[in-house]
């Protein structure tokens, strides 16, 4: 998230300078910069002389200089972003969701919690998966998706999702294999 345009100072807004990447091959850019920060646990992430990256937690940024009106330093080989200007912070946030209220912060049904440059994402327990079009919460894996079937003895003909597995059920001339428990089991009669 944008915050804005900051005059800096030899005290520095954002305390730690990730890093100063002037070399031949070395693009900076504002993604990168937030990524880095963001990987270290800063929750703000600024491009500074278009080479360098600077990390804080410091939500009193403003106090080290006044709003600048433009940071027009394009990112070292990278001319399609500006990253800054001399004694100019361009200034992104990213909000540790992680680190709040879970069901607030960050969804109710994720797990475990892993911040990732500007969002989060979840690991789940057992029996659950992510969520593939959110990947921020946690959804309950239907064992019986594809697993049910009607012309094949092994199969299990009326299946029951439960948290973590399923039960399975036969019509009649089959019976629950004994060993998995989890197919039917019989002769096919064929008609003569």
């Amino acid at each position: 998230r944008y915050k804005g345009c900051y005059e800096d100072a030899q005290t520095r807004a954002l305390t730690l300078k990730a890093y100063k990447d002037s070399s031949e091959n070395g693009v900076n850019s504002n993604g990168r910069c937030i990524r880095e920060c963001a990987n270290r646990g800063f929750t703000f992430a600024g491009t500074s002389t278009s080479n360098e990256c600077h990390c804080g937690n410091n939500y009193d940024y403003e106090k080290h200089g006044k709003k600048a009106g433009t940071c027009t330093r394009k990112c070292h080989n990278n001319p399609s972003e500006t990253c800054g200007g001399d004694w100019r912070l361009q200034i992104y946030s990213d909000v540790i969701e992680c680190k709040g209220v879970k069901g607030k912060d960050y969804h109710e049904d994720c797990h475990k919690c892993l911040n990732t440059a500007g969002s989060y994402t979840c690991n789940c327990t057992g029996g659950y998966k992510v969520d593939p079009s959110t990947k921020q919460k946690c959804i309950e894996i239907n064992e019986c998706e594809g697993t049910r079937g009607v012309d094949y003895h092994q199969d299990c003909h009326n299946c029951t999702n439960t948290i973590g597995s399923y039960t399975c059920g036969c019509r009649g001339g089959y019976e629950l294999d004994p060993e998995t428990k989890k197919k039917c089991i019989g002769e096919i009669l064929a008609n003569v």
